[in-house]
């Protein structure tokens, strides 16, 4: 299959475009079980998730935004997705589920809102 997302102005106009081509079949490699929330929690805590975004909207059109430092995070959305790498050589054909947790945190040096993304393996 493949996914295409559009990124879009204000005023409908097309900033960018990315896609990508996914292969027909994919190999089963092994089934495993999905976190419990009390794992994803102490996951989380640990701080053992990918940060995959973070940028404040004040810094939206910085050409390099600041290193945030974020000790805090508020998460307002969460749901399980799948990771494929961009790469193939990376992992062969491997889908990998993942939570993706989308919130905010305050950055300590600045104060700023900083808007985050945060990918969890899925799976123990």
């Amino acid at each position: 299959g493949t996914n295409i997302e559009f990124v879009e102005s204000p005023s409908l106009e097309v900033l960018k475009m990315t896609g990508v081509k996914y292969p027909e079949t994919f190999e089963k490699i092994e089934d495993k079980p999905i976190l419990s929330t009390k794992e994803i929690e102490k996951r989380l805590n640990n701080r053992e998730g990918a940060v995959v975004y973070s940028l404040s909207d004040q810094d939206l059109s910085s050409e390099a935004p600041p290193n945030y430092q974020i000790s805090l995070a508020q998460i307002t959305r969460s749901y399980l997705a799948y990771y494929y790498p961009p790469s193939t050589e990376e992992a062969g054909l491997i889908i990998q589920p993942v939570f993706v947790f989308e919130g905010m945190g305050v950055d300590q040096k600045s104060g700023k809102n900083v808007n985050l993304i945060i990918y969890l393996p899925a799976t123990q």
